[in-house]
């Protein structure tokens, strides 16, 4: 290697004694990177804290919503503790104004009467729960009678979510269907054309779980009175529900049956496809053509089955109540307030019929028959023109026979409970009289421990029917009331019955059943933004 090139390799490296220059800028990018981590870690930090209130705006935000909810349950509860606890005399209701809730702050709560509908009431609240509190408000909806808004409003340190949810309720005591049975059909048919309108309840036996009903022919359950003769309508209440504005007739029938199947064949059906139809013999213009909810555990059977169902709630749904809701089938021989049996509370609080010629005239009652029997519980009598009066309670000792000459109709008036200790034979029409009006003004109420039969063709019928054994209606006749015993027998000769829902609230003085079964529903649920009033 020689001098130059040397020298040139001497110049390339650094000068004795002075810094390398690369060690500047060596600082400056430790510099400038502390100083982006710094920015870096404070913008983390910065994040990280409006991540964490956001969090727990989130979670404060979520825990109001369950707080709402829980608040919702709550009304809920309020709400059946006013039905349930409605004194005896008062219709059940939420438009009345007035709460009977017997655990709520203690003792009964009264509002002032004041009409709340369309805008919201406190029920309750503020009241604190977990870390937040809930309001519970409530308002009627134009129309119905039986369901009602309910709005919760939960609030967790300043975050504030509502729900809306509409409940129904129905009493579903023996008396408000057309048909209450234990064990079922006798027989297991319905066929022909036998024509329900109004609810079915059947309790089955939990040992069973076969056929319990069967529906042939052209048998068919609805909701509406399409069809029902003009001397038999013009005497009973109107039945109508406003939905969307517009009035349809309905008899918000159900169909459950706790233990055992329904079958289905031939052109039977329970309810219509469609949604209304025009209704020509009926003071209501539109009829409701399916059932509003079937309930049936075990299912459908036939060669039709769910298929000939149409209802509001489809076929899938399980008997709604608990199965110790009805301890077996009510009968008048079970126990009742301190009696041996209701036979024998009724014996004590009645009119009580045991004379050999008295039970002779009462078992073949027909429209020239003229009798009068009363005392301070009860009374019944009859002009000779086939025209009775009756009132209170009234126990016969042996059958009850009416109309066995068929010489033509019979009416009656007033409001009467009659227990005859044998059997019922109904074979001549039995209406209330003109200017009456079923159940609200007039009503008979039936009942034995045997049978009823009702035994003649193009029978018209106004009153409610218990026996302990069986009611059989056979031929043409057409009842508007309600049958309860433990077996019917509808037979196949175009039996119909026809429920009247103000029954429940009419029964007579005494008459068998009459205890409340509520079941309350929710129909929807959504969150709301507050001042939503539907």
């Amino acid at each position: 290697m020689n001098a130059n090139t040397k020298a040139l390799t001497r110049r390339a490296g650094p000068l004795p004694g002075l810094p390398d220059s690369q060690d500047g800028s060596a600082l400056a990018v430790v510099i400038i990177l502390a100083l982006v981590s710094a920015v870096m870690v404070a913008a983390f930090m910065g994040m990280t804290l409006t991540e964490h209130i956001i969090v727990n705006s989130n979670s404060d935000s979520i825990a109001a919503f369950h707080v709402a909810e829980a608040g919702l349950e709550t009304g809920a509860r309020l709400l059946y503790e006013d039905m349930i606890n409605t004194p005896q005399g008062y219709e059940p209701s939420w438009r009345d104004g007035r709460f009977y809730l017997d655990s709520y702050d203690g003792g009964y709560l009264a509002e002032d009467g004041v009409t709340y509908y369309p805008t919201f009431r406190v029920l309750a609240g503020p009241v604190s729960f977990a870390d937040g509190t809930y309001t519970i408000e409530m308002a009627n909806i134009a129309g119905l009678d039986d369901a009602i808004w309910v709005r919760s409003t939960g609030t967790v340190r300043g975050k504030t979510r509502a729900v809306l949810s509409k409940y129904r309720i129905k009493n579903l005591n023996p008396w408000n269907n057309a048909i209450f049975a234990g064990a079922g059909a006798a027989g297991r048919t319905i066929n022909g054309c036998v024509d329900i309108r109004g609810s079915v309840h059947i309790l089955g036996e939990d040992t069973f779980h076969g056929t319990v009903m069967e529906m042939s022919g052209s048998a068919y359950i609805g909701n509406n009175y399409i069809g029902l003769p003009l001397t038999l309508a013009s005497r009973i209440p109107m039945i109508a529900e406003m939905v969307d504005g517009r009035l349809f007739e309905t008899l918000d029938t159900e169909v459950r049956v706790r233990y055992g199947q329904v079958s289905i064949s031939g052109s039977a059906d329970i309810g219509e496809d469609g949604t209304t139809e025009i209704v020509y013999d009926a003071q209501i213009g539109e009829a409701k053509m399916r059932v509003d909810g079937t309930y049936v555990t075990d299912g459908w059977t036939g060669n039709k089955g769910a298929s000939a169902v149409y209802s509001d709630n489809g076929t899938d749904e399980p008997y709604d109540l608990p199965v110790d809701t009805f301890d077996g089938f009510p009968k008048l021989s079970d126990p009742y307030e301190g009696y041996d049996s209701y036979t024998d509370y009724l014996r004590d609080h009645g009119l009580v019929i045991s004379d050999p010629a008295a039970l002779a005239q009462l078992a073949d009652i027909t429209r020239s028959s003229s009798f009068s029997y009363s005392n301070e519980y009860g009374s019944i009598s009859a002009d000779g023109n086939g025209n009775l009066t009756v009132s209170g309670v009234i126990v016969i000792e042996g059958d009850l026979g009416i109309g066995k000459d068929n010489s033509g109709m019979m009416y009656y008036q007033g409001s009467a409970c009659v227990l005859a200790t044998g059997n019922v034979t109904v074979e001549n029409d039995l209406i209330v009289r003109a200017g009456e009006m079923f159940p609200t003004m007039s009503i008979l109420g039936v009942m034995t421990p045997n049978t009823i039969l009702f035994d003649r063709a193009q029978l018209y019928v106004q009153g409610i029917f218990y026996a302990e054994t069986q009611i059989t209606s056979t031929k043409q006749t057409i009842v508007t009331g309600t049958f309860f015993s433990d077996y019917f027998d509808m037979g196949t000769n175009v039996p119909n019955i026809f429920q009247v829902p103000s029954v429940l609230y009419h029964l007579p003085q005494g008459m068998f059943g009459s205890f409340n079964v509520f079941s309350l529903r929710r129909d929807c649920f959504r969150e709301v933004d507050l001042g939503a009033t539907e």
